[in-house]
């Protein structure tokens, strides 16, 4: 009986030897999967504002006239389809390669938009503001707004175009009140800020003049 038992004793030992051998093995594999290498985070967003800011300081240069081919090209498509928001581009385009550069893992697709869009309201506000006379809805109004925003006298094709299509419809005041509201909505987005944020800095600075006052 007693080597009956040592008998099964050393079965139920080497039983278990081989369990630990096992689960030692497998924590080892374990481990050498756990081991590789983490993957690379993809770059388009960096790739995206160093586009962003190729693209804004060759606009810039088109501020001061720099005759090159992709300058002329680039800025009197610019020109042609935003007129007056030409003059905003360069910054907007520079602000958004900011947003994508600096982005931290937060989204930034909503704000790059956004700031890119800015141009295009501002030169829809500039065009009901400074363009004087009237326009006919015919097919020379392209090519009347694309000569006068290559001249900066419009807003261009695109801007020119909504701002033509909201005054139709709700008259010069009310297109020019809808354009400064999302205006206002973009630029918010864009630095993310809340209308609530703005409440509280206003409020707080009384309060900030009244104690450097005492």
């Amino acid at each position: 009986m007693a080597a009956s038992q040592k008998k099964t004793g050393g079965k139920r030992t080497s039983s278990g030897g081989t369990r630990r051998s096992g689960s030692a093995s497998g924590s080892s594999r374990g481990n050498s999967r756990g081991s590789k290498a983490p993957a690379r985070r993809p770059m388009r967003r960096e790739i995206g504002a160093a586009v962003c800011l190729a693209l804004a300081l060759f606009a810039a240069l088109g501020y001061f006239h720099i005759q090159a081919i992709f300058i002329d090209f680039f800025s009197g498509l610019l020109k042609g389809l935003l007129g007056y928001g030409f003059w905003l581009m360069p910054p907007a385009l520079l602000l958004a390669a900011y947003i994508l550069a600096f982005h931290r893992g937060r989204p930034v697709r909503l704000r790059v938009w956004c700031a890119l869009l800015t141009p295009v309201l501002v030169g829809c506000l500039l065009h009901l503001i400074l363009t004087r006379g009237s326009y006919e809805w015919s097919l020379e109004l392209v090519k009347t707004l694309w000569s006068q925003g290559e001249a900066l006298k419009s807003g261009g094709v695109v801007s020119g175009l909504i701002a033509l299509g909201l005054t139709a419809v709700f008259s010069k005041y009310g297109a020019g009140v809808i354009f400064v509201l999302i205006a206002a909505i973009m630029l918010m987005v864009v630095f993310h800020v809340s209308p609530v944020d703005i409440v509280d800095r206003i409020r707080e600075r009384p309060r900030v003049e009244y104690e450097e006052e005492e």
